[in-house]
């Protein structure tokens, strides 16, 4: 929604003096991350702290690209509703049908059920770690495709619970692939990115990269800067690179439906039901949607996702009933993004406290 345009007025100066005021608190010599918050094609706030390359002593700034890890998930649930929007699959066809190489227990796992992580299967990223390959090995995805289709057993039968897991999303962008019949790296860029004029937004599917990225760094013993990437090239559950600017067009197609529709859009919002189809209770139920989580801590409802991935944090928050999108993106492993993300909408809620309280 639109801002009142004498709200807007009022407000926006106050607004720029809290962030100049919370910023202070922030200051880094080391790594560190952009932000951004904006209302709709209305007011918006951000920053940048710290730099993006230690070594040649470039900083952060608005327009700096960074590894979204698992804020990717939803644009791979986005995708998959596109393909069924297109009738080239459906969300209750077995992955196998697509995936055939799987083991027999697959058979009754659906794409609906990897999209809302209960479906069972082990986490690609365990395999690798318990064969000694570490982050910034190389690591592609036929590989960890393979190490799939050698585990013989579910680590629990579908749709019993929710369990969190990267392997599903890793799948569905094989899908993806498979019924597209394009790399997802170009089935998002024609779908998804280039539509909503994502100009600074890729998905990496190989190394070096061209396009410069922010360097990922984490802290080491003697808790000095080290700089710290993965060499892993699955995509699906990861992998998409953004900027914080670019995620407000991704948060506006929540409210215009732009790319793929209104009704589209609200069906990336429906949550996991507290029983699967079978009828079974879900264990360790939770509110997760379309590779987004559906929330409450604000007293008003909205969704939202982290990211975490070797020398990366971030986190993406969007309030539809206000407009409102709200990027963290961090290039220091462990920063606590989330916290970040609602200090801003904090600051933001209570400036707009008139537009809260009539939206409530």
């Amino acid at each position: 929604m639109n801002i009142d345009s004498n709200i807007g007025h009022m407000k926006y100066n106050d607004t720029k003096q809290k962030f100049s005021e919370w910023e202070q608190q922030l200051i880094t010599d080391g790594p560190g991350f952009t932000y951004m918050a904006k209302f709709d094609q209305g007011e918006s706030y951000s920053g940048s702290l710290g730099f993006a390359d230690l070594e040649e002593k470039k900083r952060l700034t608005i327009d700096s690209i960074f590894n979204l890890a698992s804020i990717s998930k939803q644009f791979t649930a986005f995708s998959i509703l596109l393909l069924e929007q297109g009738n080239k699959l459906a969300l209750h066809d077995p992955i196998t049908k697509y995936l055939p190489e799987l083991p027999e227990y697959a058979n009754d796992i659906t794409i609906q059920d990897l999209i809302y992580h209960i479906g069972g299967m082990v986490d690609y990223i365990e395999l690798a770690l318990d064969k000694q390959i570490d982050y910034s090995d190389p690591l592609g995805p036929e590989e960890s495709l393979a190490d799939l289709v050698a585990y013989p057993v579910p680590l629990y039968q579908v749709g019993t619970q929710f369990d969190y897991s990267n392997t599903g999303y890793f799948l569905l962008s094989i899908i993806i692939e498979r019924v597209s019949g394009q790399s997802y790296k170009d089935f998002a860029q024609e779908h998804i990115f280039s539509p909503l004029k994502m100009d600074n937004s890729f998905i990496v599917e190989s190394y070096p990269v061209q396009t410069m990225i922010a360097r990922g760094y984490r802290k080491d013993s003697k808790f000095s800067y080290q700089l710290y990437e993965s060499l892993w090239t699955q995509t699906g559950d990861g992998a998409v690179h953004s900027t914080a600017s670019d995620l407000m067009k991704w948060g506006e197609n929540f409210a215009s439906g732009k790319v793929g529709g209104k009704a589209l859009v609200e069906k990336m919002l429906q949550a996991l039901p507290p029983k699967h189809i079978t009828g079974k209770t879900i264990k360790n139920h939770e509110q997760y949607a379309y590779g987004i989580i559906i929330s409450q801590h604000f007293g008003i409802s909205h969704f939202e996702h982290s990211g975490g991935w070797a020398g990366y944090a971030t986190y993406f928050l969007r309030i539809p009933s206000l407009g409102l999108s709200v990027a963290v993106l961090g290039n220091i492993e462990n920063l606590d993004t989330q916290k970040i993300a609602y200090d801003i909408t904090d600051i933001i809620l209570t400036q707009y406290k008139e537009l809260y309280i009539h939206n409530d």
